[in-house]
């Protein structure tokens, strides 16, 4: 029986098994990335990255080529790679099913590290995982561009259908809730703001960001060069927490200033500095986000957020 591979030959397919592997690897990493980070992390990334990431601006579980794309590449990798290893076996003069179970089952142990390694990699930092993979991905969403398509159309008409008995469910439970507090209110059990604030708590995934935000004429904020008297005061007048700084005007937000930061002046003695070292990073989401992701990101983070015209 000839080999199917050379000596070189059985090298070379080693080696293209190797760098389909790494292939693997990298496009692992892209999606336990993108998985790791938010909608608002995702747009964020997007807006601030000058690599061109737009196309991470969407929602999870919204039709994605590119996710499609590396989903489709690294099966073919995965695939390519077997037939490399199998080959590579063969030219050892191992029997074709002998070889092909070494194989899938080498390829098998390689997959699960390389999908916790991926995974401690995307987590460890999931932003530079992604800028760094993005090329990638972006060739690979051109590449199968022709097989993506179709595939993508398919599932928008799947995803459509089962939205709208989603939704129908929703609207028959939000009915049902809407019933309960007609209820409590005639019954006397709820107040009539206690219902109104309930019945905005159910439409809460109807609401955008711009519908439920301080308008910016509204806005209480510090400028950067305030002196920490000053602010401990407006804090106290007010009665928050929190407070947006800005720098020349209130359109230039540059972080956010917490009342328990002041406190540390006060221990040591810098009463006479402005707040300019207490300014934290600011959280800044667009007009367009749900005020539900918005409730639940900021129950994640912080519980102030700066609402940005798209």
């Amino acid at each position: 029986m000839n080999d199917p591979l050379g000596g070189s030959s059985a090298l070379l397919a080693l080696a293209g098994a190797g760098l389909l592997l790494l292939v693997d690897l990298i496009l692992s990493i892209f999606l336990a990335a993108e998985s790791a980070l938010s909608r608002v992390a995702l747009h964020r990334l997007a807006v601030e990255d000058e690599r061109g990431l737009g196309f991470l601006e969407r929602l999870h579980g919204s039709p994605s080529s590119h996710r499609a794309a590396a989903l489709i590449l690294r099966q073919f990798s995965l695939l390519a790679a077997l037939v490399l290893i199998t080959a590579t076996l063969r030219s050892a003069s191992w029997r074709f099913p002998v070889a092909a179970a070494a194989a899938l089952t080498a390829l098998i142990g390689v997959i699960l590290v390389e999908l916790l390694l991926a995974r401690v990699i995307a987590l460890w930092n999931p932003r530079r995982a992604i800028k760094l993979t993005a090329p990638l991905i972006r060739f690979a969403n051109v590449l199968l561009y022709p097989v993506v398509r179709p595939l993508r159309a398919l599932w928008v008409r799947m995803h459509q259908s089962q939205q709208l008995s989603d939704e129908a469910r929703e609207e028959e439970q939000e009915e049902a809730v809407e019933a309960l507090i007609e209820v409590g209110e005639r019954e006397g059990l709820l107040e009539a703001e206690e219902g109104e604030m309930m019945r905005g708590i159910v439409d809460l995934d109807e609401k955008l960001v711009r519908e439920i935000m301080t308008p910016r004429t509204d806005i209480l904020a510090l400028p950067a060069e305030t002196l920490i008297p000053q602010a401990r005061r407006t804090f106290l007048d007010a009665g928050h927490s929190r407070l947006p700084i800005f720098h020349g005007s209130i359109d230039n937000v540059v972080g956010v200033l917490h009342f328990r930061d002041l406190f540390q002046a006060w221990e040591e003695g810098t009463d006479s500095q402005s707040i300019s070292r207490f300014i934290r990073p600011a959280t800044f989401v667009p007009e367009t986000l749900s005020a539900a992701e918005l409730l639940s990101e900021m129950r994640q983070k912080t519980q102030l957020a700066i609402v940005v015209d798209e």
